[in-house]
């Protein structure tokens, strides 16, 4: 049986906006210490997935936290290899 892709990160509507993968601590975390940048809606506040403004987050940071979305959905294989 093939696993079902999870969502990892989208653009969202706006080209403004990302939707990305986060564990609930981590994304508390990140809620606090830079609210411009990161946010939930209604709809994101049960899901583990948080909002990023693009123009607002600070470089680098995206690629960490896409990167960090996708080790934990990966087959560990891929992620030592």
């Amino acid at each position: 049986m093939s696993r079902r892709p999870e969502f990892l990160a989208r653009l969202k509507e706006d080209g403004e906006t990302v939707a990305i993968r986060a564990d609930f601590a981590d994304r508390d975390v990140l809620l606090e210490l830079d609210p411009a940048a990161f946010y939930l809606t209604d709809h994101y506040r049960n899901h583990p997935a948080m909002l990023v403004r693009l123009k607002q987050v600070r470089p680098g940071m995206l690629d960490d936290l896409i990167e960090q979305a996708w080790r934990r959905q990966a087959p560990r294989k891929l992620v030592r290899d």
